[in-house]
């Protein structure tokens, strides 16, 4: 797919931009997007980010390639397209997307700033940045919780916010607007900083790893108890224990999981004891939570050959 990358402003009327501004940008978006994809897909596909250069009059444009590479051994039903991820980093999208909520999030600390000290300076308090909203959608809220992910959107964005930049927005070739952000917005989006998160674990006494947040994808599933279901994580195949209360409801078919049903799920190692009391690699885990359960799409019905 193509998006044209735009920035405009009287500062850019010689059509001369800052290489060293306009080169982190660039690869701040080119990992953006591949840490995001990397983030919901795995290996499952790869993506090339292509780069090419278009001068329009009081702007800088640039017109960005995404292509999407897919193994070989990828699964039916474990990824994402390209074109759901540029929705919801917001790259096609104004609404509901990281780069839009993260402007929002941005701007609710400045005006609780302001309402604080009365002015309208942004550095005058330390005020703490805002929950994410309950109900933001499960995707989006996942790539809000990740300190890498947040921090690669600003610095994409950041140009915008340099002196005789008016906006910086996402557009079609024909010029008609995808995501569109003035200098005032994207110096609201830097002001956001990824909040401690109830989904993410701070740590544990006994010195074992954290939980981490992220989607799997369901091999296969039991309905005994005590047996591990096998998941696709990562890229990797693994054997986890369910949490208790998710495999009552699975058990009395309040829910219902089938082979390549998507979960979102924190998921924590539980690490081997081996010999002489060596802790190796873990190579068991454990689901704590399912946050998300998503369907994969029902097969198209093929009549019989004969009737």
């Amino acid at each position: 797919m193509e998006i044209v990358l735009r920035y405009d402003g009287p500062g850019l009327a010689a059509h001369d931009i800052d290489a060293l501004e306009l080169g982190k940008s660039l690869i701040a978006l080119s990992n953006l997007i591949q840490e995001s994809n990397r983030k919901f897909n795995g290996d499952a596909n790869k993506l090339n980010i292509i780069v090419n250069a278009d001068i329009k009059q009081n702007c800088f444009q640039l017109i960005i390639k995404i292509i999407e590479i897919y193994n070989d051994n990828r699964e039916l039903f474990s990824n994402i397209s390209v074109g759901e991820l540029s929705n919801l980093l917001g790259l096609t999208r104004n609404s509901l997307s990281l780069l839009r909520i993260l402007i929002e999030l941005g701007g609710n600390i400045r005006k609780r700033r302001s309402a604080k000290n009365g002015t309208s300076d942004s550095k005058s308090a330390d005020i703490p940045s805002p929950q994410i909203p309950d109900d933001t959608p499960p995707k989006t809220r996942l790539l809000l919780e990740d300190p890498r992910i947040v921090r690669l959107a600003q610095d994409a964005l950041r140009p915008g916010s340099l002196k005789g930049y008016n906006t910086v927005g996402f557009y079609e070739k024909t010029g008609s607007p995808l995501f569109e952000a003035s200098s005032e917005e994207v110096f609201d989006a830097l002001e956001f900083t990824v909040p401690p998160s109830s989904h993410l674990a701070e740590g544990n006494s006994d010195g074992s790893q954290n939980s981490a947040v992220g989607y799997a994808l369901v091999r296969t599933s039991h309905f005994e108890g005590s047996a591990k279901w096998n998941l696709k994580w990562q890229g990797r195949k693994i054997s986890v224990k369910m949490p208790e209360e998710f495999l009552k409801k699975f058990q009395n078919n309040e829910i219902i999981v089938v082979p390549n049903t998507q979960l979102l799920v924190r998921i924590c190692p539980v690490p081997q004891l081996g010999q002489q009391g060596m802790l190796p690699e873990p190579e068991d885990y454990a689901v704590e939570e399912v946050l998300d359960l998503q369907h994969p799409p029902n097969p198209s019905f093929q009549p019989p050959l004969f009737p």
